[in-house]
């Protein structure tokens, strides 16, 4: 079974930049739309980016913390 978690930083960077922009699109579009005003688009914008960074930071450090999954030190 592949391993679903990203294994270069390059590839993490570009997990989480498609994921902000995700986050990115969908409050302009719910605010262009008239659903959301600004002040909570820029609240959820903001929430977006640093729960999707923080986990991402987990992931990284859990990995180093296994040593890839080799069950060993990440020496």
């Amino acid at each position: 079974m592949p391993n679903p978690v990203p294994q270069s930083d390059t590839t993490r960077l570009i997990v989480y930049a498609v994921m902000f922009l995700a986050v990115l699109g969908g409050t302009v579009t719910l605010i262009a739309l008239g659903k959301m005003d600004a002040a909570s688009g820029l609240q959820w914008i903001i929430s977006g980016a640093g729960l999707i960074g923080s986990g991402l930071g987990g992931i990284k450090l859990a990995q180093d913390m296994r040593g890839n999954g080799s069950g060993g030190s990440a020496e």
